[in-house]
């Protein structure tokens, strides 16, 4: 009797460590890879290689996952960030999180936005190239005039942008260009009704 007693007990064991066992290479088959972070070596923050990330537009979502599809470009990480002195005292004066090569605003000079509003501001890099000209600017936005879905426009392409800063400001977004030879710019991201582009002027 007792025999079957242990028996009975070893097999019950047995099941339950079988269960547990492929219960936990199921979590781990199913388990989700955490998002990319890059961190920048001049602030400490944090961003995500997905800027959409944390907003519930998922049209934009959308959007910006179409952009990395059909173009080599990626948004720029803590590698493709070297403030130069004057960004460096910039970001430090106004806000650490500067440093974030992508904002999701809801207005800019001119633009009126369709059903979802919000557009992206992003600092892209061409992933295929090493050079100091590997950077684009584009907006992901919907303007009515051009009906409801969210398309890309290249503001800039082609230039050296490592230092340049996205400041947002009510009802518009700046973009402060901090270059390698010392001289600096600010400059307004507008939506340009005549031709149907972003643009900065």
């Amino acid at each position: 009797m007792k025999t079957y007693h242990l028996l009975y007990l070893f097999c019950i064991a047995a099941f339950l460590l079988l269960f547990v066992s492929c219960v936990d290479k199921e979590q781990v088959r199913t388990r989700q890879p955490p998002p990319v972070t890059s961190t920048s070596r001049e602030t400490n923050v944090s961003w995500s290689a997905d800027p959409t990330q944390f907003t519930d537009n998922v049209a934009l979502k959308r959007a910006w996952k179409s952009f990395e599809a059909s173009h080599q470009y990626r948004l720029a990480q803590s590698s493709d960030r070297n403030l130069s002195p004057a960004a460096k005292e910039r970001v430090k004066s106004n806000n650490v999180d500067q440093i974030i090569p992508s904002l999701i605003w809801w207005g800019a000079r001119g633009y009126r936005g369709a059903a979802n509003k919000d557009f992206l501001v992003a600092i892209v890099v061409d992933s295929s190239r090493s050079d100091p000209n590997r950077y684009g600017l584009i907006v992901l936005a919907a303007p009515t005039s051009q009906g409801s879905s969210y398309r890309a426009y290249w503001v800039l392409r082609e230039e050296d942008m490592e230092s340049y800063l996205i400041s947002p400001a009510s009802g518009s977004v700046y973009m402060e260009c901090f270059r390698r030879d010392g001289s600096q710019q600010t400059k307004e991201i507008i939506w340009d009704t005549k031709s149907q582009q972003f643009r900065l002027v």
